[in-house]
């Protein structure tokens, strides 16, 4: 089977291409199993350190028409993971025309495929209402965020595809993941920083509480979401990938355990509009339903310090 992962050199694509490539055979539209035999990433830039397996097909582009997305995609497209960041989206003027524009080319083309692909859309967990400060308003259902508003804007044109028989679509709500572009970028310095003994610098309070998880466990998510009978993935609705409600605090302790000598705390040097942004999205959200659907629970402090540097296996 082919693959298409849109986003495929960011942080996310990359974890998201190791783990198709690992797994070997997915689940087509129609049910079967089949091997994967190729697999095109797809991305507006391509940073110079990138997974090279002979699957793997990388090709630079700005899909911003459906004719270039058809020449990537072919007619014989089984499966397409989107994960691309939304946030930079060229020249459309939100995030949310971004992905809008991105999701309607998609369904476009998926029309002319020779059978009817599947669609994964990584979403955010920010699309759940409610705040860190406060729990959700049955009254207001709507996110807090901006990214909360882009990512249930996806989830509502996939919802609407699959049911219009386009695609058989499903989103993911997807946790902060460390070190991805975005509010945790800074765990990607700092935390190599503070285990080789450099001083870190930490741009929020060591303490506020976040919904994060890695890139190689939210790729494994996304797999797992694919993976999934559509009966199981419909009665659901839009899951929460399990994640674990962590702290730099936590991380920094994580780490003095794993490497079995003291870690000093970074310098808090806060950054205003980050602290705000956090503060819009909540710290935890229901995860019962993902794992009884065979989700991983999400990663603790050290297995997510393991993941971002080269921790010694317990």
């Amino acid at each position: 089977m082919q693959v298409v992962v849109i986003g495929g050199a960011g942080v996310l694509g990359q974890a998201l291409l190791k783990a198709i490539v690992a797994r070997g055979v997915l689940t087509r539209s129609d049910g079967v199993p089949a091997p994967v035999r190729r697999v095109i990433a797809v991305d507006r830039r391509q940073s110079a350190r990138l997974f090279v397996e002979p699957r793997v097909e990388y090709v630079r582009a700005d899909l911003d028409s459906p004719r270039l997305l058809q020449a990537v995609m072919g007619i014989a497209t089984d499966s397409v993971f989107h994960a691309w960041d939304s946030g930079a989206g060229g020249g459309r003027s939100t995030p949310s025309f971004a992905l809008a524009d991105s999701l309607r080319d998609l369904f476009a083309v998926s029309e002319l495929q020779s059978s009817r692909p599947k669609v994964v859309l990584a979403s955010s967990f920010a699309a759940n209402s409610g705040t860190a400060a406060a729990q959700p308003d049955p009254a207001r259902a709507l996110p807090a965020s901006e990214d909360g508003l882009t990512a249930l804007v996806g989830e509502l044109l996939v919802e609407e595809a699959t049911r219009r028989g386009r695609v058989e679509g499903r989103a993911l709500r997807l946790p902060m993941i460390a070190a991805a572009p975005g509010c945790m970028s800074f765990l990607g310095e700092l935390m190599p920083a503070l285990v080789e003994g450099r001083q870190g610098r930490c741009p929020i309070p060591l303490d506020a509480p976040l919904w994060l998880t890695s890139a190689q466990a939210a790729a494994r998510a996304l797999v797992h979401e694919h993976e999934l009978p559509p009966s199981a993935s419909g009665e659901a609705g839009v899951l929460n990938a399990p994640a674990c409600t962590l702290s730099v605090d936590s991380l920094v302790q994580a780490s003095a355990r794993l490497f079995g000598h003291a870690v000093d705390p970074p310098q808090v040097e806060l950054d205003p509009a980050l602290c705000d942004a956090l503060a819009q999205r909540p710290y935890r959200v229901a995860i019962e339903t993902a794992l009884t659907l065979g989700f991983e629970d999400g990663l603790d402090a050290e297995a997510l310090v393991r993941e971002l540097v080269a921790a010694p296996d317990p």
